[in-house]
């Protein structure tokens, strides 16, 4: 098997996501996606003032714990680039 083949048989639909970050005082990151915007920040000891999720815990929520619950039509695949 190669690193391009996949040991389960279910096929993972890409999902395409445009974002636009934008920097903001004291270490904040806005994101806006479609109509949305998400605001993310770092902890006080890192400099930030803790007023949302920092951006690695942003992709945590995304893979929605209820999905498993509910079930998901596809299986999902995100992925980032530039």
């Amino acid at each position: 098997m190669n690193s391009n083949e996949s040991t389960s048989a279910v096929k993972m639909e890409p999902i395409h996501i445009r974002t636009t970050l934008t920097a903001g005082p004291n270490r904040r990151v806005v994101a806006k996606v479609r109509d949305h915007q998400i605001l993310m920040d770092v902890s006080k000891a890192r400099g930030g003032e803790d007023a949302g999720p920092t951006p690695p815990e942003c992709p945590a929520m995304a893979r929605c714990p209820l999905c498993d619950t509910i079930g998901s039509p596809t299986p999902l695949q995100i992925s980032f680039a530039q």
